[in-house]
């Protein structure tokens, strides 16, 4: 079930400044890919819901200045993720398809610091309509190509949007190598480049984003895994329309911490992770905690 964990980070509430200082980032959240990040399901129908909760209390600029806020952002948002796999196979390759609606007080990446958080609402719907993995006898490869709708409430300007007002896409490779015949030790990095589209009533076209997620950890008795994760997210290309003074403006985000799962015998399968940001530019640097429970039918 750890692909089911890829849509933890479609909520991530990642903060930014006003239009007029801070860039735009792009909807592909970080950190989402973690221990064997590049399995896919078993088999089968899977409903799970993530919980997600992100903290931050500082801004981080391209100058290395920090601002610190008034008050903590807190922003929590629950996803319901519905998945498929097939028993059949596309070119030799397991197949699973995925579809996220999420619940949130806060859009991704809003561009004001002063967001209002009191309401919960829909936000931009994910759909992972490609994703697969070949799997060899030490090594399982991924790739994947998946999308974000535009489904979340947006106005130019505003302190409560739950949309971020533009479809975005992305594509994905990576692969899990295990280090024994065992199966215990494993090592897992998955590469995503996302393009965002015009957000709608700015005229502004968030940079391409390039996000590289890892994990190192162990698996004991196939059910219950323990390790620490990673990841590395920057901007590749400028920003375009609106404020002309960010178009030479780049951020990024660096992150590490840990992650546990554990699945039971009765088809129910939880997990937790713990992200500690730093490093940041042009971005919030705070915590991300998310809690997730799985159910396969």
């Amino acid at each position: 079930m750890r692909v089911l964990i890829i849509l933890i980070g479609i909520v991530i509430a990642l903060t930014s400044y006003s239009q007029a200082q801070v860039l735009e980032t792009g909807h592909y959240g970080y950190a989402l890919n973690g221990l064997r990040g590049a399995h896919l399901p078993a088999p089968g129908f899977y409903y799970t819901t993530i919980n997600h909760i992100y903290t931050a209390s500082q801004f981080r600029f391209n100058d290395g200045n920090v601002s610190e806020m008034n008050k903590s952002v807190m922003s929590f948002t629950n996803i319901n993720l519905f998945a498929y796999t097939p028993k059949q196979k596309i070119f030799g390759a397991k197949y699973s398809a995925m579809l996220g609606i999420p619940i949130t007080n806060l859009a991704l990446s809003p561009v004001d610091l002063s967001v209002n958080t009191a309401r919960l609402g829909i936000g931009d719907l994910f759909v992972l309509p490609v994703a697969l993995e070949w799997q060899m006898k030490q090594v399982f490869v991924t790739a994947r190509a998946g999308f974000f709708a535009p489904t979340g409430r947006f106005k130019a300007g505003a302190n409560n949007n739950l949309g971020k007002g533009y479809l975005s896409h992305f594509y994905s490779v990576g692969a899990t190598v295990y280090f024994d015949k065992e199966k215990r030790f494993h090592f897992s990095g998955i590469n995503t480049y996302q393009f965002c589209g015009q957000q709608a009533g700015t005229g502004v076209t968030a940079g391409q984003t390039n996000t590289f997620e890892w994990g190192l950890g162990s698996t004991f008795d196939e059910r219950f895994d323990f390790g620490v994760v990673g990841f590395f997210q920057f901007q590749t290309t400028p920003q375009t329309g609106g404020d002309p003074s960010l178009h030479r403006a780049f951020h990024q985000q660096n992150g590490f911490g840990w992650e546990m799962g554990y699945t039971t015998k009765s088809h129910f399968s939880f997990r937790m992770r713990n992200y500690f940001e730093l490093l940041a530019i042009n971005r919030p640097q705070g915590n991300a905690f998310r809690f997730v429970i799985s159910y396969r039918f």
